[in-house]
């Protein structure tokens, strides 16, 4: 330490207070470093039972099958899923889990390096002068700086931390519900295969029997033609059916950590249970539901806190205090010791204030618009799930019960031959054609499900869902009865 460093302080005392300063530095780092090895060792437990508990509060639903994922994904990944069976998978097998986290375990290297102190340093110097006797020098730095600032630093570690294990459960919570809605989309579009399947098993009968009246000369060119374009737009409609049950197996099995080739099912069919919704506790619930929220408020008082640190934290350089000791080659011994300072003369670190300032402020407008943008989401997902709930219902209540009594009712005149074959298969395309657009509202319904569940934080309880009647082609549509002489009856 050079002699502008060095004070007046008394000799005697000062080695007293610098190890005092010593002990008690390394006593906060040894016991801190205690605290980090012990959750490492234990690999974060205290952090996941934070998560845990955020589950629990937010949405108990998938709290509840986080629980018991060990003892029900073995057996539920063998058998048709449910949609609690497959966030069940999600959550055991998808990576991205052990990816967020590993984020609350960065969060408490975080607060580690916030309570850290740096390092004394020791200096040795020996010189000497063209052979004379060797001038020995000893010196120890401690930096103040960081036992000023360590009570600040850890809290806004400890605030940072936090913000983090919102932000991981938000993840998890999103996880679950995008994993619920690429369910309902997979039973949906294999549903939709099944229908354009059986629309295009009809319509191929229809242009095989055209073939037959053709053949008997009852059948011109141009008609059969139109049932072998209706039977060809149907096969295309059946494989473009079948492309979208693969590309929706294969993003459901993305979500649940699993191969599309592994052996899970789901059902065939979208169930017909509806649920009631209440718009005016739908935003409360939102509002006290979603963790981003909670990270992003949680966000803005850390980047307030932190701007009020780094205004104080400006006008304090650099400190350290020094204890040297010298021994000319004559034997005689200097001891004393010093403080060095950074003075903030010409930088006052001004652009440091002002980025923290600008980042609270950012954070505030961004809460705000997300505040905004949860408010649009839910009342918009509630909108449509009302509305889809409507349509569902005009094609259960009336339009699918007509189609069945049109079909029924050509069967009768087919029997009494006042209705050819071409009529009842036609009346029967019309039926299946209006159950597929059943099938469709039906998805449109569990997609926005899915999405006002996602708008509220969380899955919802089941529904108890009814199964909806699997669709049979009817055995007597097929005109054994019909000869090619009536095709005046078409």
């Amino acid at each position: 330490m050079t002699p502008s460093h060095l004070s007046l302080w008394n000799a005697a005392n000062y080695p007293v207070v610098l190890v005092l300063l010593c002990a008690i530095s390394f006593g906060c780092a040894s016991n801190h470093n205690k605290i980090v090895n012990d959750n490492a060792m234990h690999g974060s437990i205290q952090d996941r039972a934070d998560l845990s508990q955020l589950l629990e509060e937010v949405a108990p639903a998938l709290a509840t099958l986080s629980s018991d994922i060990d003892t029900t994904v073995s057996e539920s990944s063998k058998q048709l899923l449910n949609p609690d069976d497959a966030v069940r998978l999600a959550l055991k097998n998808n990576p991205n889990i052990k990816q967020h986290l590993a984020r609350l375990d960065l969060a408490e290297a975080d607060i580690y390096n916030a309570a850290r102190i740096r390092n004394p340093l020791l200096e040795a110097t020996k010189l000497s002068n063209n052979g004379g006797k060797p001038f020995f020098a000893l010196s120890l730095m401690l930096s103040v700086s960081d036992l000023f600032t360590r009570s600040s630093r850890k809290t806004l570690a400890n605030k940072n931390a936090e913000v983090t294990k919102y932000d991981v459960a938000d993840e998890i919570v999103s996880l679950a519900a995008n994993t619920q809605r690429g369910y309902y989309h997979y039973v949906h579009a294999k549903h939709q295969a099944k229908s354009q399947s059986e629309i295009h098993n009809l319509a191929e009968l229809a242009y095989k029997l055209a073939q037959r009246f053709h053949a008997a000369g009852n059948l011109t060119d141009l008609e059969l033609a139109e049932k072998q374009a209706s039977a060809a737009q149907a096969q295309i409609a059946k494989l473009h059916a079948q492309t979208n049950e693969a590309d929706a197996r294969a993003r459901l099995a993305v979500f649940l950590g699993l191969s599309v080739n592994d052996d899970w099912q789901t059902p065939d069919q979208l169930s017909t249970a509806t649920v009631d919704i209440a718009p005016d506790t739908l935003l409360a619930a939102a509002q006290s539901g979603r963790l981003d929220l909670r990270a992003a408020a949680t966000r803005i008082n850390l980047l307030e806190q932190q701007y009020r640190a780094t205004s104080w934290q400006r006008w304090l350089g650099d400190a350290s205090v020094g204890l040297e000791k010298e021994r000319e080659g004559y034997g005689e011994v200097f001891e004393g010791g010093g403080l060095e300072v950074e003075l903030p003369v010409f930088t006052q670190h001004n652009d440091d204030v002002i980025r923290a300032r600008a980042e609270w402020v950012t954070a505030t407008a961004q809460y705000q618009q997300l505040v905004l943008a949860v408010e649009n989401q839910t009342l918009t997902a509630a909108t449509k799930l009302a509305l889809a709930k409507e349509r569902v219902a005009v094609y259960e209540k009336s339009l699918l019960p007509a189609r069945s009594v049109i079909v029924d009712g050509t069967i009768k005149r087919q029997n009494y031959m006042l209705a050819g074959g071409f009529t009842l298969l036609d009346r029967k395309l019309q039926q299946l054609n209006t159950e597929a657009e059943y099938v469709d509202a039906l998805g449109e319904y569990w997609a926005a499900w899915s999405t006002l569940c996602e708008s509220l934080g969380g899955t919802q309880p089941d529904t108890q869902p009814t199964p909806l009647a699997t669709p049979d082609a009817d055995a007597n549509l097929t005109p054994a009865k019909s000869n090619p002489h009536h095709h005046h009856h078409n």
